[in-house]
């Protein structure tokens, strides 16, 4: 299965699902701007900045499944493009830019191009030539034992932001050829909405009830009041959206719409730790400055890294 065609049509239960998205953001919107219009402290503007923000995000997240699927394949090719880029700037900021990070950035529109065309085998045998590419490239460079540490933090990198990513463009690409362009943008909307649910029912739940830290000094805003309720917020979403969005053929649908809605909190939960040990080994709190009031765009992506490969494999196990 391919990318083409270019732009297919949309069943009714995307679009009232972008209706629900672009409503619930309405509320929110209402919601924030109320509370916060008084308020003239530099957190107030970060939360208005962000507010700002996800507006964009959502609009580009909706023109995208309106477009198609090549859209949304050149959308997470600039997206896993800049989220490397800024990875490399927070694993290796001291130095100059290393022949290893012009080789993984130069490689990210060829995997994305290989997952494009539904070739699965091909970006997977990508991944050990890169590493063989990466050594070389910093062996030739590096002081002697060093190398090697270097081209794994650029791999690790390569693996994360770009690889894991690219599993959301295979949930159009890799689908069997009874599954409509409709149905994989149901599939994709479905990780989408419930990784980003997901991340804010986290906080929101956290500041409201958090007492028991999971990890202090890792994260010391996570908690355990934080993490169950919302993946209790995120299952009970997935259900409702599973009806409209995802058909599974392995049992009860609201069963296994919950499962995965379980899976992509537990998943989104271990991404965004995962970035957040990374950032705090270089000592900074945001990966950049793109995206104003929420950081960079690897801080927006984080979950998004985990939960798309979980996601692909959960479909394919219990969808196709």
């Amino acid at each position: 299965m391919n990318l083409l065609p270019l732009v297919p049509p949309l069943e009714p239960p995307v679009w009232w699902t972008l209706g629900a998205m672009f409503t619930a953001m309405l509320v929110g919107t209402g919601i924030r701007w109320a509370s916060l219009r008084k308020a003239d402290t530099p957190e107030a503007e970060s939360r208005l900045a962000s507010l700002r923000t996800w507006w964009i995000l959502a609009g580009l997240l909706a023109a995208n499944v309106l477009l198609g699927p090549v859209a949304i394949c050149v959308t997470l090719t600039v997206v896993g493009w800049l989220g490397l880029r800024e990875y490399f700037a927070i694993t290796a900021p001291a130095d100059a830019v290393r022949p290893g990070q012009w080789l993984a950035l130069a490689i990210v529109p060829v995997h994305y191009l290989l997952v494009g065309l539904g070739q699965l085998g091909a970006a997977w045998l990508l991944l050990p030539l890169i590493l063989v590419g990466l050594c070389l490239a910093e062996g030739g460079t590096s002081p002697r034992g060093a190398f090697f540490w270097k081209a794994w933090i650029e791999f690790r990198g390569v693996l994360l932001v770009v690889f894991c990513l690219s599993h959301a463009v295979l949930l159009f690409t890799a689908r069997g050829e009874d599954v409509s362009y409709s149905q994989a943008a149901g599939r994709f909307l479905f990780l989408v909405l419930l990784t980003e649910l997901n991340d804010i029912s986290q906080a929101l739940w956290g500041r409201r009830l958090g007492v028991h830290k999971i990890t202090p000094v890792l994260s010391p805003h996570k908690t355990w009041e934080g993490l169950i309720g919302g993946a209790i917020t995120t299952v009970l979403a997935a259900v409702a959206l599973g009806y409209g969005l995802s058909s599974w053929n392995q049992g009860p649908g609201w069963l296994f719409s919950g499962l995965a809605g379980l899976m992509i909190s537990l998943g989104g939960f271990a991404g965004d730790l995962s970035i957040s040990a990374i950032k705090r080994q270089a000592g900074v709190k945001d990966s950049g400055d793109l995206l104003p009031g929420m950081g960079g765009v690897l801080d927006r992506i984080d979950s998004l890294n985990f939960t798309a490969p979980l996601f692909f494999y959960f479909v394919c196990f219990a969808a196709e």
